[in-house]
């Protein structure tokens, strides 16, 4: 008597020749192959190709996700990881929070108190130990009746005759013999001074690594708060569980990538 008699029809009325085209494709597991549906608009295409995929697909597991992911050992070849259904945007949302969080959880570690302690027991070490070096190298010259000078160009060596710098005119007035022997002890001093000199850059090297591991092992106990969740979260994946162990990795070296103002590679900026 009326249409609410009847079950709905949805897809290609009239073509059942073209509906069991469509069905034997979507029964078809071979590769490359294509299912072209052709027709005049509003003609159900699109319903009717849809209904055949739903109701093979409810049939099927779930495909797995894919995500591209880098590579850190090579930058030009990214990686792809799959992931079960639903995951992967998970993913995507655990590492870009973990992301936004080291861009303040590290800069606040690096300047506490802990952190700021031993960075300045590093320098003064290093500072300290020149210092050290210079002052022994002024003690024994003294002795020798030499005083060590910071001039503008550097340290120099000058005789002294009773406590106080001999003027050039007067070390000309003395014989030779004592001439000669106050240029010897000032040659023997330089030698010693240009060792200290020498090591000044494995000190400031030295230094450097020092702080360059300081950072690391702020950077290392940052990364692995940051990352908790997401290695909670998905250590029911292996893969994606290496791939974190990479992250982090990658993310200690690279800490100075958290501050606004860059330093030296691996030490946090001067504030």
């Amino acid at each position: 008597k009326s249409t609410a008699d009847v079950e709905p029809t949805a897809g290609l009325i009239g073509q059942d020749r073209a509906l069991g085209a469509v069905d034997l494709g979507v029964n078809i597991r071979q590769y490359d192959f294509n299912i072209f549906v052709l027709g005049p608009p509003a003609a159900g295409k699109t319903t009717a190709v849809r209904s055949f995929l739903e109701k093979k697909a409810a049939t099927r597991p779930a495909p797995k996700e894919w995500v591209y992911v880098n590579n850190f050992k090579d930058p030009m070849r990214p990686k792809a990881l799959s992931l079960p259904r639903g995951r992967a945007h998970r993913f995507e949302q655990l590492i870009r929070q973990a992301l936004d969080e080291l861009r303040t959880l590290v800069p606040a570690i690096m300047e506490g108190e802990e952190a700021t302690a031993r960075r300045r027991a590093i320098e003064e070490q290093v500072r300290g130990e020149q210092e050290r070096a210079f002052e022994a190298l002024g003690q024994k010259a003294q002795a020798a009746d030499i005083a060590l000078l910071r001039t503008p160009n550097g340290l120099a060596f000058a005789p002294m005759h009773d406590g106080k710098v001999l003027q050039p005119e007067l070390f000309n007035t003395l014989d030779e013999a004592k001439r000669k022997e106050i240029e010897q002890k000032i040659e023997g001093l330089q030698k010693e001074l240009q060792l200290i000199v020498e090591r000044v850059p494995k000190l400031q090297r030295e230094r450097r690594d020092a702080l360059r591991q300081l950072s690391e092992e702020v950077a290392a106990v940052a990364v692995g708060q940051a990352l908790g969740e997401a290695s909670e979260e998905l250590g029911d994946l292996p893969n994606i569980m290496q791939h974190l162990e990479e992250i982090q990795e990658d993310l200690v070296r690279n800490v100075g990538i958290f501050f606004q103002t860059e330093g030296e590679e691996g030490e946090a900026p001067a504030r």
